[in-house]
């Protein structure tokens, strides 16, 4: 049995929770906790999450598509601001949600206590440009010129999310990464890396996931879909903060890939005869 099948069996036995059920816990205000792992060790996680959390299930599915749209100036100002560990931090993106059809328009704002700020408004607009009603939002959420505002990075991936609503604390475990990079046309897909991030009002590290991540010795680490596209698909910019975290990337796609060979070697020689 793949990995992924394994996922859905563990997944099932989940008790569900719905969009509606997460609107007390939608942790516009939050601190978070990311993770960066082998997705071959995402089913003995779940196994020892499912006594702690319940899973959203949207539309018969209980892992959702969704695709975003990153943007930033013609510079890369935000890229820059993040590269440099600037305590204030801001993204800009369009994400569209496939498992409800809905796309928002969303800003991300990451202060200097580390607390994290989402505001995001519902777009009408399917093509995900910035138009007027658009611009509105981002110039109350924002201090960029819209104007000066253009797509950079456009990724996909599959999401897991996990909720415990007495603790107030959402998870998200994104996997199948694929990314392609819109001022140069390159792509990249990262299908061995699982990324989980834990979004809670309060401490993050008071935590069931937490917990399971020091049992693993999976430790916390900063990522970001967006710089490390950028970082990775640009050879022109500078990206020597994250050259430890595209190693460890690279590392964990070689021996995914590295196993898939070696399974498939065993398969064949199986069934020679």
């Amino acid at each position: 049995m793949s990995t992924m099948e394994k996922t859905e069996v563990l997944l099932s036995d989940f008790i569900p929770v719905y969009l509606d059920d997460l609107k007390d816990v939608s942790l516009m205000n939050r601190m978070d906790l990311k993770y960066l792992f082998s997705v071959g060790q995402l089913p003995m996680l779940l196994k020892d999450l499912k006594q702690h959390y319940k899973v959203l299930e949207v539309n018969e599915s209980r892992c959702q598509q969704y695709e975003t749209i990153y943007y930033d100036t013609e510079d890369l100002e935000m890229y820059h601001m993040h590269h440099r560990g600037e305590l204030e931090r801001h993204k800009i993106r369009f994400r569209k949600y496939r498992s409800s059809d809905t796309v928002f328009l969303e800003v991300k704002v990451k202060d200097n206590r580390g607390v994290t700020e989402k505001n995001r408004v519902e777009c009408m607009n399917t093509d995900r440009v910035i138009l007027s009603e658009e611009e509105e939002f981002l110039s109350t959420h924002t201090p960029f010129n819209q104007e000066k505002l253009i797509p950079v990075i456009q990724n996909s991936f599959r999401r897991i999310t996990l909720a415990n609503l007495g603790d107030r604390e959402r998870i998200t475990i994104d996997f199948d990464l694929s990314l392609q990079y819109l001022l140069k046309d390159g792509t990249m897909a990262l299908p061995g890396i699982a990324i989980a991030e834990i979004k809670r009002e309060g401490v993050v590290y008071n935590s069931r996931m937490s917990d399971a991540m020091k049992k693993y010795r999976i430790h916390p680490i900063r990522f970001s879909k967006y710089c490390i596209g950028v970082a990775k698909l640009d050879t022109d910019v500078v990206s020597n903060r994250f050259k430890s975290i595209i190693r460890k990337i690279d590392h964990i796609v070689s021996d995914n890939r590295n196993l898939i060979n070696n399974t498939k070697t065993k398969i064949n020689g199986n069934n020679t005869v």
